[in-house]
């Protein structure tokens, strides 16, 4: 059985006669606090960014992100990417999240929310919808799955959704 991990190093009490605490000890963290998110995003249909989206054809929502600097090395975690909606003139909203699982050593993720699974739906049969859409990002533990701390989001704008528009 082991014990809960204390909430200081100074709480920590080492029982073991082997380990005695050393009063000269010193150590050293020579690591550059250097750490960066880039995050980038994007709604791709045919090949490019849109902002006219036609639901009748294949769409998506881009997630594109790395994480950098000498001490992203040291950092283990999975990641938490959401997509949220905010139709304007109503009060339609949702949102969809997932988790990418991530492994040592990588420093760059990409995700796809396919637009098919997004459940949008266009209102207005003679106009379009348009929604607000941002892309939020937030490590994870890999244990506990709460928030370390590094976290983006990614406004992408008003992006108008239209179904079934013909020309007359």
């Amino acid at each position: 059985m082991t014990d809960a991990v204390p909430q200081a190093i100074a709480e920590l009490e080492i029982d073991d006669e082997r380990y005695h605490r050393c009063e000269t000890c010193h150590t050293t963290i020579d690591i550059p606090l250097d750490l960066y998110l880039r995050l980038d995003s994007g709604i791709f249909q045919n090949g490019r960014e849109v902002r006219l989206v036609d639901l009748n054809e294949d769409w998506w929502v881009g997630v594109y992100w790395c994480l950098l600097g000498r001490l992203a090395k040291a950092i283990c975690v999975d990641w938490c990417v959401s997509v949220k909606f905010e139709s304007m003139g109503d009060d339609r909203e949702f949102e969809k999240s997932v988790i990418v699982t991530t492994e040592p050593c990588e420093r760059c993720w990409n995700y796809r929310f396919r637009g098919e699974d997004l459940g949008i739906e266009v209102t207005d049969d003679e106009c379009a919808d348009v929604y607000r859409i941002v892309v939020v990002l937030s490590a994870r533990d890999k244990c506990t799955r709460k928030p370390v701390g590094i976290t983006g989001f990614c406004d992408l704008g008003l992006v108008e959704f239209y179904s079934g528009l013909t020309d007359n």
